[in-house]
Protein backbone atom coordinates (compact mmCIF):
# COMPACT_ATOMS: atom_id res chain seq x y z
CA UNK A 1 0.00 0.00 0.00
CA UNK A 2 1.36 3.19 -0.95
CA UNK A 3 2.35 5.83 2.16
CA UNK A 4 -0.78 7.89 2.75
CA UNK A 5 -3.01 6.51 0.88
CA UNK A 6 -6.45 5.06 1.85
CA UNK A 7 -6.71 2.05 -0.12
CA UNK A 8 -4.46 -0.45 -1.80
CA UNK A 9 -5.45 0.61 -5.24
CA UNK A 10 -3.23 3.01 -7.10
CA UNK A 11 -5.08 5.85 -9.42
CA UNK A 12 -4.24 5.46 -13.06
CA UNK A 13 -1.43 8.40 -14.20
CA UNK A 14 -3.87 11.40 -15.87
CA UNK A 15 -7.01 9.53 -14.39
CA UNK A 16 -9.04 13.10 -13.62
CA UNK A 17 -10.18 14.09 -9.81
CA UNK A 18 -12.61 16.06 -8.89
CA UNK A 19 -11.68 19.18 -6.82
CA UNK A 20 -15.21 21.65 -5.81
CA UNK A 21 -17.39 19.98 -8.57
CA UNK A 22 -14.96 20.54 -11.44
CA UNK A 23 -12.61 18.05 -13.61
CA UNK A 24 -9.03 18.77 -12.91
CA UNK A 25 -6.48 16.64 -14.83
CA UNK A 26 -4.04 15.37 -12.55
CA UNK A 27 -0.33 17.11 -12.41
CA UNK A 28 2.04 15.43 -15.61
CA UNK A 29 -0.76 13.75 -17.76
CA UNK A 30 -0.71 13.81 -21.51
CA UNK A 31 -3.69 15.73 -22.54
CA UNK A 32 -4.95 18.17 -25.14
CA UNK A 33 -8.06 19.32 -22.68
CA UNK A 34 -8.47 23.16 -22.51
CA UNK A 35 -6.49 25.09 -19.75
CA UNK A 36 -7.77 24.77 -16.17
CA UNK A 37 -10.59 27.61 -16.75
CA UNK A 38 -14.80 27.23 -17.68
CA UNK A 39 -15.68 30.52 -19.37
CA UNK A 40 -13.89 32.97 -20.32
CA UNK A 41 -16.79 35.33 -18.40
CA UNK A 42 -16.31 33.45 -14.98
CA UNK A 43 -13.02 32.70 -15.02
CA UNK A 44 -11.78 30.78 -11.55
CA UNK A 45 -9.03 29.67 -9.47
CA UNK A 46 -9.76 27.27 -6.89
CA UNK A 47 -9.88 28.58 -3.17
CA UNK A 48 -8.67 31.99 -4.54
CA UNK A 49 -10.92 34.00 -5.68
CA UNK A 50 -11.89 35.25 -9.73
CA UNK A 51 -9.43 36.60 -12.38
CA UNK A 52 -10.60 39.59 -14.35
CA UNK A 53 -12.28 37.60 -17.56
CA UNK A 54 -12.06 40.58 -19.43
CA UNK A 55 -8.02 41.30 -19.24
CA UNK A 56 -7.71 37.61 -19.36
CA UNK A 57 -9.94 36.96 -22.05
CA UNK A 58 -6.74 35.52 -24.73
CA UNK A 59 -6.75 32.60 -22.44
CA UNK A 60 -10.26 31.56 -23.34
CA UNK A 61 -9.28 29.46 -26.63
CA UNK A 62 -5.37 28.32 -25.18
CA UNK A 63 -4.59 25.03 -25.41
CA UNK A 64 -1.58 24.21 -23.16
CA UNK A 65 1.21 21.62 -24.27
CA UNK A 66 0.81 17.70 -23.77
CA UNK A 67 4.50 17.31 -23.04
CA UNK A 68 5.63 19.62 -20.65
CA UNK A 69 4.46 22.21 -18.16
CA UNK A 70 3.30 25.43 -19.09
CA UNK A 71 6.35 27.86 -17.94
CA UNK A 72 4.91 30.90 -16.37
CA UNK A 73 7.02 33.62 -14.75
CA UNK A 74 6.32 36.02 -12.06
CA UNK A 75 8.29 38.84 -11.15
CA UNK A 76 8.68 41.31 -8.59
CA UNK A 77 10.70 42.29 -5.44
CA UNK A 78 8.53 40.35 -2.39
CA UNK A 79 10.08 42.36 0.62
CA UNK A 80 8.56 41.23 3.57
CA UNK A 81 7.21 38.21 2.04
CA UNK A 82 3.52 37.74 3.28
CA UNK A 83 0.05 35.69 2.17
CA UNK A 84 -0.94 38.14 -0.36
CA UNK A 85 2.02 37.39 -2.21
CA UNK A 86 1.33 33.70 -1.48
CA UNK A 87 -2.33 34.37 -2.59
CA UNK A 88 -1.30 35.63 -5.53
CA UNK A 89 1.11 32.73 -6.88
CA UNK A 90 -1.41 30.60 -6.15
CA UNK A 91 -3.73 31.87 -8.78
CA UNK A 92 -0.98 31.09 -11.01
CA UNK A 93 0.06 28.05 -9.64
CA UNK A 94 -3.23 27.00 -10.01
CA UNK A 95 -4.44 28.21 -13.70
CA UNK A 96 -3.36 25.50 -15.42
CA UNK A 97 -3.29 21.66 -14.65
CA UNK A 98 0.30 21.61 -15.03
CA UNK A 99 2.54 24.73 -14.34
CA UNK A 100 6.30 25.27 -13.82
CA UNK A 101 6.27 28.41 -11.65
CA UNK A 102 9.57 30.37 -11.78
CA UNK A 103 9.65 33.64 -10.02
CA UNK A 104 12.06 36.70 -10.36
CA UNK A 105 13.91 38.79 -7.62
CA UNK A 106 14.92 41.98 -8.41
CA UNK A 107 18.77 42.26 -6.64
CA UNK A 108 19.37 45.59 -3.94
CA UNK A 109 20.99 47.61 -5.97
CA UNK A 110 17.81 47.89 -8.77
CA UNK A 111 15.41 47.93 -6.13
CA UNK A 112 16.74 50.70 -4.39
CA UNK A 113 17.31 52.94 -7.48
CA UNK A 114 13.61 52.19 -9.24
CA UNK A 115 11.42 51.68 -5.86
CA UNK A 116 13.32 52.38 -2.43
CA UNK A 117 15.08 50.39 -0.02
CA UNK A 118 13.86 47.10 1.58
CA UNK A 119 13.57 45.62 4.99
CA UNK A 120 15.12 42.24 3.16
CA UNK A 121 17.57 42.24 1.29
CA UNK A 122 17.98 40.58 -2.17
CA UNK A 123 19.36 36.81 -0.80
CA UNK A 124 16.10 37.02 2.32
CA UNK A 125 13.74 37.38 -0.14
CA UNK A 126 14.73 35.10 -2.48
CA UNK A 127 15.19 32.46 0.01
CA UNK A 128 11.83 33.13 1.38
CA UNK A 129 10.17 32.65 -1.76
CA UNK A 130 12.31 29.43 -2.09
CA UNK A 131 9.71 28.50 0.92
CA UNK A 132 6.68 28.85 -0.53
CA UNK A 133 4.66 25.57 -1.72
CA UNK A 134 4.06 27.74 -5.12
CA UNK A 135 7.49 27.70 -6.41
CA UNK A 136 9.33 25.81 -8.23
CA UNK A 137 11.98 27.41 -9.14
CA UNK A 138 13.57 31.24 -8.49
CA UNK A 139 15.79 33.90 -11.00
CA UNK A 140 17.29 36.26 -8.49
CA UNK A 141 18.84 39.47 -10.27
CA UNK A 142 16.24 39.85 -12.25
CA UNK A 143 15.40 42.74 -14.84
CA UNK A 144 12.71 45.33 -14.12
CA UNK A 145 12.20 44.98 -17.66
CA UNK A 146 11.23 41.57 -19.45
CA UNK A 147 12.59 41.28 -23.30
CA UNK A 148 12.59 38.76 -25.45
CA UNK A 149 15.78 37.41 -24.88
CA UNK A 150 14.80 37.23 -21.17
CA UNK A 151 11.59 35.09 -22.53
CA UNK A 152 13.93 32.85 -24.85
CA UNK A 153 16.16 32.30 -22.48
CA UNK A 154 14.23 31.01 -19.51
CA UNK A 155 11.71 29.36 -21.89
CA UNK A 156 8.89 31.79 -20.26
CA UNK A 157 5.12 30.62 -22.09
CA UNK A 158 3.40 33.58 -19.73
CA UNK A 159 4.17 36.42 -17.40
CA UNK A 160 1.40 36.87 -14.47
CA UNK A 161 1.32 40.06 -12.45
CA UNK A 162 -1.53 42.32 -11.23
CA UNK A 163 -2.68 44.83 -14.07
CA UNK A 164 -1.81 47.81 -12.27
CA UNK A 165 0.34 49.70 -14.60
CA UNK A 166 4.28 49.88 -13.65
CA UNK A 167 5.73 52.52 -15.02
CA UNK A 168 9.79 52.98 -16.07
CA UNK A 169 12.19 55.39 -17.52
CA UNK A 170 11.38 54.00 -20.91
CA UNK A 171 7.79 53.52 -20.94
CA UNK A 172 4.46 54.25 -19.05
CA UNK A 173 4.40 50.22 -18.44
CA UNK A 174 7.01 47.89 -17.78
CA UNK A 175 4.55 44.89 -18.89
CA UNK A 176 3.86 46.27 -22.40
CA UNK A 177 5.78 44.38 -24.46
CA UNK A 178 4.32 41.62 -22.49
CA UNK A 179 0.62 42.36 -23.10
CA UNK A 180 1.49 43.12 -26.85
CA UNK A 181 2.53 39.72 -27.51
CA UNK A 182 -0.23 38.10 -25.55
CA UNK A 183 1.54 36.74 -23.35
CA UNK A 184 0.33 38.11 -19.73
CA UNK A 185 -2.25 36.89 -17.01
CA UNK A 186 -3.49 39.56 -15.00
CA UNK A 187 -3.95 38.26 -11.31
CA UNK A 188 -5.67 39.72 -8.78
CA UNK A 189 -4.15 41.36 -5.50
CA UNK A 190 -5.22 41.22 -1.92
CA UNK A 191 -6.94 43.45 -0.29
CA UNK A 192 -5.92 44.85 2.83
CA UNK A 193 -2.05 43.49 2.80
CA UNK A 194 0.76 44.83 1.48
CA UNK A 195 4.35 45.26 1.86
CA UNK A 196 3.79 49.04 2.33
CA UNK A 197 0.99 48.53 4.48
CA UNK A 198 2.79 46.81 7.25
CA UNK A 199 5.82 48.95 7.31
CA UNK A 200 2.87 51.53 7.77
CA UNK A 201 1.95 49.52 10.83
CA UNK A 202 5.46 49.39 12.13
CA UNK A 203 5.99 53.10 11.84
CA UNK A 204 2.30 53.54 13.45
CA UNK A 205 3.44 52.13 16.34
CA UNK A 206 7.21 52.61 16.34
CA UNK A 207 7.47 53.49 20.50
CA UNK A 208 5.62 50.08 21.44
CA UNK A 209 8.20 48.09 19.00
CA UNK A 210 11.08 50.37 20.38
CA UNK A 211 10.36 49.79 23.90
CA UNK A 212 9.62 46.07 23.00
CA UNK A 213 13.02 45.57 21.77
CA UNK A 214 14.83 46.67 24.35
CA UNK A 215 12.91 44.65 26.92
CA UNK A 216 14.31 41.92 24.51
CA UNK A 217 17.76 42.56 24.33
CA UNK A 218 18.30 44.69 21.59
CA UNK A 219 20.76 47.95 22.34
CA UNK A 220 20.17 51.71 21.21
CA UNK A 221 22.41 51.30 18.65
CA UNK A 222 20.62 48.48 17.21
CA UNK A 223 17.90 50.08 16.94
CA UNK A 224 20.04 53.35 16.17
CA UNK A 225 18.55 55.53 18.30
CA UNK A 226 19.78 58.91 19.30
CA UNK A 227 20.87 60.31 22.51
CA UNK A 228 17.52 62.65 23.19
CA UNK A 229 15.41 59.64 21.74
CA UNK A 230 16.90 56.90 24.39
CA UNK A 231 16.07 59.59 27.53
CA UNK A 232 12.54 59.96 25.70
CA UNK A 233 12.18 56.28 25.95
CA UNK A 234 13.53 55.97 29.56
CA UNK A 235 11.34 58.64 30.50
CA UNK A 236 8.52 57.22 29.27
CA UNK A 237 9.61 53.80 30.70
CA UNK A 238 9.82 55.42 34.17
CA UNK A 239 6.21 56.86 34.02
CA UNK A 240 4.96 53.61 32.68
CA UNK A 241 6.15 51.83 35.49
CA UNK A 242 4.80 54.64 38.11
CA UNK A 243 1.37 54.21 36.94
CA UNK A 244 1.34 50.58 36.99
CA UNK A 245 2.75 50.85 40.64
CA UNK A 246 -0.10 53.52 41.20
CA UNK A 247 -2.80 51.26 40.22
CA UNK A 248 -1.10 48.08 41.98
CA UNK A 249 -1.52 50.60 45.54
CA UNK A 250 -5.06 52.07 44.51
CA UNK A 251 -6.44 48.63 44.01
CA UNK A 252 -4.53 47.53 47.13
CA UNK A 253 -5.65 50.18 49.17
CA UNK A 254 -9.64 49.32 47.42
CA UNK A 255 -9.22 45.69 48.58
CA UNK A 256 -8.04 46.28 51.82
CA UNK A 257 -10.36 48.68 52.70
CA UNK A 258 -13.54 45.99 51.08
CA UNK A 259 -11.88 43.72 53.63
CA UNK A 260 -12.07 45.67 56.98
CA UNK A 261 -15.19 47.38 55.94
CA UNK A 262 -16.83 43.55 55.72
CA UNK A 263 -14.89 42.71 58.86
CA UNK A 264 -16.60 46.15 60.58
CA UNK A 265 -19.82 44.70 59.86
CA UNK A 266 -19.44 41.36 60.77
CA UNK A 267 -18.68 42.47 64.23
CA UNK A 268 -21.63 45.26 64.54
CA UNK A 269 -23.87 42.51 63.78
CA UNK A 270 -22.00 40.32 66.56
CA UNK A 271 -22.30 43.07 68.99
CA UNK A 272 -25.42 43.67 67.99
CA UNK A 273 -27.02 40.06 68.56
CA UNK A 274 -25.19 39.93 71.67
CA UNK A 275 -26.72 43.25 73.28
CA UNK A 276 -29.78 41.93 72.50
CA UNK A 277 -28.98 38.68 74.60
CA UNK A 278 -27.85 40.42 77.29
CA UNK A 279 -30.81 42.78 77.12
CA UNK A 280 -32.71 39.88 77.37
CA UNK A 281 -31.05 37.86 80.27
CA UNK A 282 -31.01 41.36 82.13
CA UNK A 283 -35.00 41.67 82.19
CA UNK A 284 -35.15 38.02 83.07
CA UNK A 285 -33.20 38.36 86.30
CA UNK A 286 -34.58 41.73 87.39
CA UNK A 287 -38.04 40.97 85.94
CA UNK A 288 -38.67 44.95 84.88
CA UNK A 289 -42.03 44.51 83.94
CA UNK A 290 -43.38 43.90 87.35
CA UNK A 291 -41.15 46.84 89.28
CA UNK A 292 -43.01 49.29 86.60
CA UNK A 293 -46.08 47.91 87.19
CA UNK A 294 -45.81 48.88 90.85
CA UNK A 295 -45.23 52.16 89.97
CA UNK A 296 -48.57 54.98 90.11
CA UNK A 297 -50.47 54.83 87.90
CA UNK A 298 -50.88 58.85 88.17
CA UNK A 299 -47.29 58.96 87.36
CA UNK A 300 -47.92 58.13 84.08
CA UNK A 301 -47.88 60.60 81.36
CA UNK A 302 -51.21 59.83 79.19
CA UNK A 303 -51.29 60.76 75.45
CA UNK A 304 -48.89 62.54 73.89
CA UNK A 305 -45.15 60.99 73.67
CA UNK A 306 -44.33 57.09 75.24
CA UNK A 307 -43.46 57.95 79.11
CA UNK A 308 -40.14 57.06 80.24
CA UNK A 309 -41.05 53.75 81.73
CA UNK A 310 -42.85 52.95 78.41
CA UNK A 311 -39.66 53.07 76.97
CA UNK A 312 -37.77 51.67 78.95
CA UNK A 313 -39.71 48.27 79.40
CA UNK A 314 -39.83 48.53 75.17
CA UNK A 315 -35.87 48.39 75.36
CA UNK A 316 -35.38 45.46 77.76
CA UNK A 317 -38.59 43.31 76.95
CA UNK A 318 -39.30 44.03 73.24
CA UNK A 319 -42.86 44.75 74.05
CA UNK A 320 -45.05 48.09 74.36
CA UNK A 321 -46.79 48.45 77.47
CA UNK A 322 -50.99 48.14 76.08
CA UNK A 323 -51.90 50.65 78.96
Amino acid sequence: MARGSSSGKKKKKGSPSKLKGRTRISKGSPTGHLPYIPKPSQVKIAYVGTLDPEANAHLKDYVPPSDRPVRVYSDGIYDMFHYGHARALEQVKRLFPNVHLIVGVCNDALTYSMKGRTVMDGNERAESLRHCRWVDEVVENAPWVIDGDFIKRHQIDFVAHDDIPYASEDSDDVYSFIKKQGKFIATQRTAGISTSDLITRIVRDYDSYVRRNLQRGATPRDLNLSFLKQGEIKMEQLRGKLQKRLREEELNIKNNWESTRDELVDMLQQWESKSQELIQEFSNLFDVRKYFESISPSRRREGGRPSLRRKFLAAFTGKEDDQ
